[in-house]
């Protein structure tokens, strides 16, 4: 059927008794009212440019820049062939149902389409693709509905639904929906309000890409949707390739705007995670540190719990340090205070918040400090006591009760020096 140009006043009908075994040509028509159609159509070799016919594809239906007032309808068609609508002019609905077969190539060509009403693929009857369904910057007028779909097509040839810079006036549905051996869907800066689908339709990982889409809300008509909490869309988030900030953001802000602002949190946290994770191990270990300290930023009451455990620590340090003997009073400089003894004052939680925050001055740190002449008595006394146990160590096995007695004090003195000199680091590094 060769009608380029054609002009009907009404209706134009192919149905179930149209078969065609080569390219039905509607190339600018206009149609007052609405083009059904649920007939056979194959594409023909002798469909092909004559001239380079390596480059074109084989079309059963060509209706480029067509212009139709009411609605465009294939109804359990079987198109051996692409569909070619691309600029086409669409009043009311384009319904798509049947099988639309072009292996490898395009099955359904839909770019640039103007459609006032609805785009329903499926729904009454399954819908069957094997090559690309394109509705690159289309815009749709309400719904774009698709359900009881399969995009199929061979492991390495492209297949699937590309949507790109599509924009929808109300929902975007998609439910019910396979995508086999590797089936793609593109929403790349598709804009739509609401975003209806269920987990089960969504593509194997890598095989999503939404960067730059966007949309005002998740919603539920079903008990199979799936819901719109952070953790079920950020396991959504994950099936793209490659980490993209746009989505994460996106996704935040809408739970931020329906009232869910800890899941919002969650999201740009995953987010970050994610951009870390790119630069490696060490990006992954730099991340992990500010999201258990800080919550990169979003959690800053991380700070406050952190610096508290800090604060404690040091406090712990002091104490110990301070039954040690191993500070000394240093105001005034070498003065003990009146009551003589050095400790009288020191309170090691004091000290430890008088280190810690900066602008604070309880007169902790500036009255007390280590005792670096008790880290010297330790430091010279190490070779003696090493000395001291080469000589208990040349014992014989037979020694008497008072000479391993000796030798048990010998390593208490050992280790309780130890622990002084251990203490007096902590402290001077808390100091510092």
């Amino acid at each position: 059927m060769d009608a380029p140009g054609i002009d009907v006043e009404n209706d134009l009908k192919l149905d179930s008794g149209f078969k065609a075994d080569g390219e039905v040509n509607l190339y600018e028509a206009r149609i007052g009212g609405s083009l059904s159609t649920s007939g056979h159509f194959k594409s023909s070799a002798l469909d092909l440019d004559l001239f380079d016919p390596k480059n074109v594809d084989r079309r059963a239906f060509y209706a480029l820049q067509m212009r139709v007032g009411g609605s465009v309808i294939f109804r359990d068609v079987h198109m051996n062939g692409g569909v070619e609508l691309s600029g086409t002019t669409i009043g009311a609905d384009l319904i798509l149902d049947g099988s639309f077969v072009s292996p490898g190539k395009t099955a359904i060509d839909a770019s640039s389409t103007d459609i006032a009403g609805n785009v329903i693929v499926g729904y009454g009857v399954p819908f069957l693709s094997d090559g690309l369904v394109n509705f690159v910057t289309s815009r749709i007028g309400t719904d774009f509905f698709v359900a009881q779909a399969t995009f199929s097509g061979a492991a390495r040839e492209p297949h699937g639904l590309d949507a790109s810079g599509m924009s929808v006036k109300n929902a975007l549905v998609w439910t019910n929906v396979a995508l086999p051996n590797g089936g793609f869907l593109n929403l790349t800066g598709v804009n739509a309000t609401a975003l209806i689908d269920d987990e089960s339709s969504w593509p194997a990982p890598g095989n999503l890409l939404i960067d730059g889409f966007t949309y005002t809300e998740f919603s539920e008509t079903g008990p199979t949707n799936a819901p719109g909490d952070a953790d079920t869309r950020l396991r959504w988030l994950r099936l793209q390739p490659g980490f993209h900030p746009q989505p994460y953001h996106q996704l935040a802000k809408v739970l931020r705007e329906s009232g869910d602002q800890p899941g919002a949190i969650q999201v740009m946290i995953a987010s970050d995670d994610a951009s870390y994770s790119r630069f490696g191990l060490p990006g992954r270990i730099w991340g992990a540190f500010l999201n258990t300290t800080i919550g990169y930023g979003y959690q800053p009451m991380r700070a406050i719990v952190w610096s508290f455990a800090v604060v404690i620590f040091g406090s712990l340090v002091v104490a110990i340090g301070k039954g040690a003997g191993v500070m000394r009073f240093k105001w005034p400089d070498r003065t003990p205070p009146p009551s003589g003894d050095p400790m009288v004052g020191l309170h090691p939680m004091l000290y430890s918040l008088d280190v810690f925050v900066p602008f604070v001055n309880l007169r902790q740190e500036q009255h007390w400090w280590p005792d670096e002449t008790a880290f010297r008595r330790v430091h010279h006394l190490r070779p003696e006591d090493s000395g001291s146990r080469r000589r208990v160590a040349l014992l014989p096995v037979a020694a008497s009760h008072r000479g391993l007695a000796a030798q048990r004090d010998l390593h208490r003195r050992r280790h309780r020096l130890d622990s002084q000199r251990l203490i007096i680091t902590l402290i001077r590094s808390i100091r510092f």
